[in-house]
């Protein structure tokens, strides 16, 4: 039986067992006490090394680390952190690091 989700972009029909993937990770992220923003600048930090006073202002192609092939890295990981699948039209969209937040709304990651 699958689950045929909440329309959101990107979103696909899931399984059981991948409903069940979805649980364990997001109960690993409360075990670990971190909240979504706090994942989401590790990510950013981790990527493009920088210290959360230097995310805000983080653009793409603003920094050598975030060019085309830095982006996809961070699509991949961000995806990975949150359990989603970012549409093309949404990677094109994410342009820095505040509209970022913005994007990942669209997919119920609330930052």
């Amino acid at each position: 039986m699958t689950d045929q989700g909440s329309g959101r972009p990107g979103e696909r029909d899931r399984t059981g067992q991948q409903m069940q993937a979805i649980v364990r990770k997001h109960s690993m992220q409360k075990e670990n006490n971190m909240t979504n923003l706090e994942t989401y600048n590790k990510i950013f930090r981790g990527m493009f090394r920088k210290t959360d006073e230097e995310l805000a202002g983080l653009k793409y192609r603003g920094i050598a680390l975030w060019d085309s092939i830095g982006h996809m890295d961070l699509m991949g990981e961000l995806e990975e952190a949150f359990d989603i699948r970012i549409d093309t039209r949404d990677v094109l969209d994410f342009t820095s690091y505040e509209k970022g937040k913005e994007v990942l709304g669209r997919y119920g990651v609330e930052i």
